[in-house]
């Protein structure tokens, strides 16, 4: 039985004291009394985020040995990342960062070998039942438009009484790829991940960034046409599945049939040969994250 209870249970500290904890990543404040507490509060929440929503995909998709490979992960943001943003934001007019409303220090990520709409169909299911059990979700779709450098994924902000947790939702290539990038944006700092026409000044970092991007449109195209694929087999099916079994004496029947088979053969001639490519592609995927650790860090 998948589990949300936890997301009733209410936060013990105001969205004041969580900013103040965000003012103290910032160098802007004393240490709160509580503030190992609080980081330990929302990556418990990231963690049994994840796992409860691991155990719903694994539910939705089907049981043992029939549904897609799912796996979970979860962290909280780090003290750095948070520390720099709210310090960014008070250089922008209008842009203030409080750390009580940012959507993303804690995250939990669900990575399945699923296509764009089973993404979708999860995202959906899961924010159903969260507003069920009277908490909110919004989602933030990346597949249909992607962000500065390619990334596509599906998001979930989920708002509860325990705090505001950002899940992701990717296919198995879009989760290499983001790893990829992730690395590529270790060295060449944060710019590069929401500035679309950033470039890094090291030349072989920006040939890096280009080849990902070119990457990232395939893979976009990949699972475009996996999914035609899948639709044209399931379509096959049904028709199959509309015949009379034994010799029925209709010939038309014979032939719909013979049809149905020959699209079936032909469909996964082609997931054949689609997963061939999508196995080379996360090969390459891991040989160039792995390259990225010789580059040092790129200055901004």
């Amino acid at each position: 039985m998948v589990n949300f209870d936890f997301l009733g249970e209410k936060r013990p500290w105001s969205k004041q004291e969580i900013n103040e904890l965000g003012e103290y990543f910032a160098g802007g404040a004393e240490i709160p009394t509580e503030a190992a507490e609080m980081i330990y509060w929302h990556d418990e929440l990231a963690r049994h985020t994840a796992a409860s929503c691991e155990d719903f995909a694994k539910q939705l998709f089907g049981g043992e040995g029939q549904r897609p490979d799912i796996v979970s992960a979860y962290r909280v943001k780090s003290q750095s990342t948070i520390g720099d943003k709210i310090r960014r934001s008070k250089s922008e007019p209008g842009s203030k960062v409080q750390l009580g409303r940012m959507w993303d220090f804690s995250g939990a990520r669900i990575t399945a070998n699923v296509l764009h709409d089973d993404l979708r169909y999860l995202g959906h299911e899961l924010r159903h039942r969260l507003v069920v059990e009277g908490h909110r979700g919004t989602e933030r779709d990346y597949i249909a438009r992607a962000q500065p450098g390619g990334y596509r994924a599906l998001h979930l902000i989920i708002h509860s009484a325990a705090g505001i947790v950002e899940l992701q939702l990717r296919s198995l290539l879009q989760s290499e790829w983001a790893n990829a990038f992730e690395k590529l944006a270790d060295k060449t700092g944060r710019r590069i991940r929401y500035e679309s026409n950033y470039r890094p000044e090291n030349r072989e970092l920006a040939e890096v960034a280009a080849h990902l991007a070119y990457i990232a449109r395939d893979i976009y195209d990949m699972e475009r046409a996996r999914a035609a694929s899948n639709r044209k087999s399931q379509a096959s099916m049904r028709t199959l599945a509309t015949i009379p079994p034994g010799l029925p004496l209709n010939p038309r029947l014979h032939e719909l049939r013979s049809q149905s088979f020959e699209a079936l053969s032909r469909s996964e001639a082609v997931a054949g040969d689609q997963a061939s490519s999508t196995l080379s592609l996360i090969q390459s995927l891991r040989v160039l994250s792995q390259s990225l650790s010789a580059f040092e860090p790129d200055s901004e």
